[in-house]
């Protein structure tokens, strides 16, 4: 199970990139692309499970707090719910503005009596998606600005004890590299520091 679960494959489709452009995909691809057109009731099923998979993975690997497969950094999880959020609200609007009526067939086949307008059907339906829809996705969105920032807070204050406790190591790391770099500063500057003294102590003599 350990084997999976690190595998190459796995740390390449939660990827949370990957995830979002998954999510959001299936939706061009289906009703814009022109793949959904209602089918049988085991394909609907078929759908709503691949729709509920897709989905699960995207919240798993942008806010949720079980291990990832590859652990990915906080502002790559901002990035991939932005990508969704943005990608998702396109959709919606070109599914609102369409032209076409997604399945018009089998919805006609239906002859439910009420309600027959298709076209003003999608788009009611297009401007609910975007009332209910796009919530759960602008939620992930601030949690995972708010876990990036929950991060970075928690990166500080772990640099602030290590300073602490140990001193700061890139500072005199950094001024060591600068000494290398110039070797004869300090030199010249002990020199100069040198010169001064001895000239001050010559002052009273010659006065």
């Amino acid at each position: 199970m350990r084997t999976i679960f690190t595998s190459t494959a796995l740390r390449w489709i939660t990827h949370p990139l990957v995830a979002a452009l998954v999510l959001v995909g299936t939706f061009y691809l289906l009703y814009l692309g022109g793949l959904y057109e209602g089918g049988s009731y085991p394909g609907r099923m078929v759908l709503d499970i691949w729709l509920l998979a897709v989905g699960l993975v995207f919240f798993w690997v942008t806010v949720g707090i079980d291990p990832v497969p590859g652990p990915q950094r906080p502002l790559t999880r901002v990035g991939a719910a932005a990508v969704a959020l943005a990608g998702y609200a396109f959709f919606l609007v070109a599914l609102i503005m369409a032209e076409f009526v997604i399945a018009a067939e089998f919805y006609t086949s239906l002859q439910l009596g009420w309600f027959d307008d298709l076209a003003a059907n999608q788009r009611l339906g297009g401007n609910l998606a975007w009332a209910v829809g796009e919530l759960p996705l602008l939620l992930a969105t601030v949690l995972a600005i708010m876990r990036w920032g929950s991060v970075e807070n928690r990166r500080a204050r772990q640099r602030d004890d290590q300073v602490d406790r140990d001193g700061d190591r890139e500072l005199a790391a950094y001024n060591a590299m600068l000494n290398g770099l110039h070797p004869n500063t300090r030199t010249s500057a002990a020199a100069d520091k040198k010169a001064s003294n001895h000239d001050f102590q010559r002052e009273p003599e010659n006065g």
